[in-house]
C-alpha cells in the first residue's frame, strides 16, 4: 500500500491528533469544510481542536495529503468510523462542489480503492451525516456524478496507449509534452517508477531513476 498520494501537496497534520494503531481503510467519508481552507488547516494544527483528516481538496481542486493514508484520524464524531474509513474535506460552503473538485475526487478516491483494495466504490462512500448527528456535508456531494463517472474504476487512456520506458536524458521533454496532453499525473499499474507531473511539469528524476510514459500508438 502506498501511504501518500502522489499528486497531493504535503501539509502535515498535528502529529498527536490521530489514534495508535492502523486505520483499515474499508471505506471513505466525505465532508464540507462549510468554510475556507485557511482556516481549516490551522484547526488541524491546533491540538485543543478535537479533529483530523487525511485530505482535503481546496476550490481550485488541488488535494492537500495530511496523514499517511493509514492514519486513524479523528474526522468520523466515533471510534469505529475513525479507525475504518478515511476522511476528505472540501473547501466551500453551502453550494455543490465545483468541476475541479469532482474530477480531483474521482481521481483521490479511484487511487485510495486501488490502495485499499476496494475493488470499486460500490457501499465505500459515505456522508459523514451517515456516521454522526451533523448537518455535514450539507448536501453539496454529487454522488450520482462522482459513481457514474468513475464506477471506483482507476483513470485510463484507452485502447490506443501503451507503456514504453525513458531514459533520464529523454524523460523531460517527453513527460512534458505527455503533460500539455493529458493534463495529469503519469499513473503507473504495473509496479513501475510514478514520474508525477504537476503544473505541466514532470518531477525530477532521482539518479537512476528510470521514467514510464504512456504514449498513443
Amino acid at each position: 500500500m502506498n501511504l501518500w498520494y502522489p499528486e497531493a501537496v504535503r501539509h502535515d497534520g498535528h502529529p498527536e491528533k490521530v489514534y495508535a494503531g492502523e486505520n483499515l481503510c474499508l471505506g471513505a467519508i466525505l465532508h464540507s469544510m462549510e468554510g475556507w481552507m485557511a482556516s481549516a488547516l490551522r484547526n488541524l494544527e491546533r491540538i485543543e481542536r478535537r479533529a483530523s483528516w487525511p485530505f482535503s481538496i481546496d476550490l481550485q481542486g488541488a488535494v492537500y495529503q495530511h496523514y499517511p493514508l493509514n492514519a486513524p484520524t479523528w474526522h468520523a464524531g466515533n471510534t469505529k468510523g475513525n479507525r475504518e474509513t478515511v476522511g476528505i474535506e472540501f473547501e466551500g460552503i453551502r453550494d455543490q462542489f465545483n468541476d475541479a473538485q469532482v474530477s480531483s475526487a474521482i481521481r483521490l478516491l479511484s487511487w485510495i480503492s486501488d490502495q485499499c483494495g476496494w475493488g470499486g466504490f460500490d457501499g465505500r462512500l459515505f456522508e459523514h451525516n451517515q456516521w454522526y448527528a451533523t448537518q455535514c456535508p450539507s448536501g453539496r456531494v454529487p454522488w450520482e456524478r462522482i459513481k457514474s463517472t468513475s464506477e471506483g474504476a482507476s483513470p485510463v487512456w484507452g485502447d490506443d496507449v501503451d507503456i514504453r520506458p525513458l531514459d533520464q536524458a529523454e524523460s523531460i521533454a517527453a513527460l512534458n509534452k505527455a503533460a500539455a496532453v493529458h493534463g495529469k499525473a503519469i499513473n503507473d499499474n504495473e509496479g513501475f517508477t510514478i514520474v508525477e507531473v504537476v503544473n505541466g511539469s514532470p518531477v525530477p528524476l532521482a539518479p537512476g531513476q528510470r521514467a514510464y510514459l504512456f504514449v498513443t500508438n
